[in-house]
């Protein structure tokens, strides 16, 4: 049983990760971000972000 928790938990951080290194794709096309991989997701999997981004960079 404790397997497949463990099985299903890191399918589920999987899933997250790929979400927010989507997201951070763009920051990084459009230049605010320079390591699209770089991402921020705690172990409790709430409140993840693409993190750190540079938000002063300015779009012309």
């Amino acid at each position: 049983m404790f397997i497949y928790l463990m099985i299903g938990y890191i399918t589920l951080y999987l899933v997250v990760w790929s979400h927010e290194v989507g997201h951070a794709f763009f920051y990084y096309k459009y230049g605010c971000k320079s390591n699209p991989f770089n991402v921020t997701i705690p172990l409790y999997l709430a409140f993840s972000t693409p993190q750190p981004i540079d938000l002063e960079k300015r779009l012309i």
